[in-house]
């Protein structure tokens, strides 16, 4: 693929990487196979360089990067990638105005992969309702995905499934954020100089909140600890299905207690004329040793060096490998990890 073809849809995981035609957004995604600085070699996909869009309804400008690693096991070997993203841009219709949505999307299980490659896809044949408001359009949207997904004969769903962040720019001032399972968004926000505020636009799905602990023993299931991590299992057994979330697309075993895919839908953000925003949306893969005001610092270095520092994609690039040195110092194995950054009117965009 050339950089510059016009398309409207971003989806990809490490083993497909598909452009989506009939559209109008805004760069391309190639696939990594170098070697590092220590000689091993690093496998993955990126944008080709930062792109630049402008925001429906406004005049502000989006400078976003991706990255995307896939993990290793504990023989060091690399594992397929089951992220995936969503960088999309949704035209107009009639009288209705245009949308702008970013999304991470992370598969578990035998097939995590394909139910994470099927939700992003799924989630790019989205055109604006002129009947429904915008957080009616994606409620809706999260509906028919999981409706869709259960009826794939070629998926098997039973223990494999994925979450989803999806964030929707309603227009230059407005931002939705729509959440199922544990990835995460966060608003890095300049108030003064190098100064940034920080704000969490979702909250992680998985049995340590209560409300969430609640809903998975009403419905019979129980919560137990493996190791540091609480996971959630079937009523007379401690094996399965041992997921970390309590939200997700698929895992059809787990639905049966308590387990789906309702997105948990939070206040919209109004952003303030005179600041300018970092929008990070990540698989747990990077929150799981970085905290969301360590992850705004580090790309906010990378704003401050302007585009000529490399943007939006160095800080993304980053960030993703930032968590994979955390991983590989603290744990035996390394999660996928996935990172897409928006800097939101930086004077250079």
């Amino acid at each position: 693929m050339k950089n510059g073809r016009d398309h409207r849809q971003i989806a990809a995981t490490e083993s497909e990487i598909e452009e989506i035609s009939h559209a109008s957004c805004y760069s391309v995604i190639s696939e990594i196979e170098a070697e590092g600085e220590d000689g091993k070699p690093i496998f993955g996909t990126r944008l080709s360089s930062e792109v630049t869009v402008q925001l429906p309804g406004g005049t502000r400008r989006l400078a976003i990067g991706m990255r995307s690693r896939p993990g290793q096991n504990r023989r060091g070997h690399r594992k397929k990638n089951q992220d995936s993203i969503l960088i999309q841009n949704i035209p107009s219709k009639g009288i209705v105005k245009g949308q702008f949505a970013v999304g991470v999307f992370d598969g578990h299980g035998p097939f995590g992969a394909e139910v994470s490659s099927f939700v992003s896809k799924r989630f790019s044949n989205f055109d604006v309702s002129e009947s429904l408001g915008v957080q009616d359009q994606w409620e809706k949207l999260f509906e028919d995905v999981w409706t869709d997904l259960s009826s794939q004969e070629s998926i098997n769903i039973h223990r494999s499934g994925s979450t989803a962040n999806v964030c929707v720019f309603e227009d230059s001032n407005t931002l939705h954020c729509f959440n199922v399972g544990d990835c995460r968004a966060v608003l890095g926000s300049l108030i003064q100089n190098t100064r940034w505020t920080v704000k969490d636009l979702s909250s992680d799905h998985s049995p340590a909140r209560p409300d969430e602990r609640e809903r998975v023993e009403a419905s019979g299931g129980k919560v137990g600890r493996i190791g540091e991590v609480l996971r959630i299992f079937l009523k007379d057994t401690w094996e399965k299905p041992g997921l970390t979330m309590t939200r997700s697309f698929g895992d059809g075993l787990a639905r049966t207690i308590g387990v789906h895919s309702v997105p948990e839908v939070f206040q919209p953000t109004n952003f303030s004329s005179s600041k300018q925003h970092i929008l990070i949306v990540a698989s747990d893969g990077i929150w799981e040793h970085s905290s969301s005001q360590d992850a705004v610092q580090m790309a906010a270095r990378f704003w401050q060096r302007g585009a000529g520092g490399g943007g939006a994609q160095a800080a993304a690039e980053g960030l993703v490998e930032e968590a994979r040195m955390h991983w590989e110092e603290n744990e035996a194995t390394v999660d996928d990890c996935t990172c897409i950054v928006c800097f939101i009117d930086r004077e250079d965009c």
